[in-house]
């Protein structure tokens, strides 16, 4: 039996959206994803790691992937991360919007 897990692909409509700012349902492929894979959209990143929101260990490292500017890995926890984004000249540690919840409904 085969239990390889199975990461829902970017399609390259997708990509295209994705890349020109208008993708219409962003959390179909940002975020965080059941088989314990986090996808981010960092254009001009050159590296982002993924680090627990308590104690800023490293749970994982996101390796780019097409379109540019998209980075996809695994992680060792479903607990709350940060992503630690390696810009040029920078480093940056943030919480991933796309690990929330949308906020808003349809009507909204």
């Amino acid at each position: 039996m085969n239990d390889a897990v199975v990461i829902p692909s970017i399609s390259p409509e997708q990509a295209w959206q994705l890349s020109a700012g208008c993708l219409t349902d962003p959390y179909a492929v940002l975020g965080p994803f059941e088989a314990g894979y986090v996808r981010a959209y960092l254009p001009g990143a050159l590296g982002v790691e993924v680090v627990a929101r308590t104690d800023g260990r490293p749970l994982g490292t996101l390796t780019p992937t097409q379109p540019e500017g998209l980075f996809m890995g695994r992680v060792l926890s479903d607990e709350p991360y940060r992503l630690r984004i390696q810009w040029p000249g920078a480093v940056q540690e943030t919480d991933d919007p796309y690990r929330f919840a949308p906020l808003l409904g349809e009507l909204d």
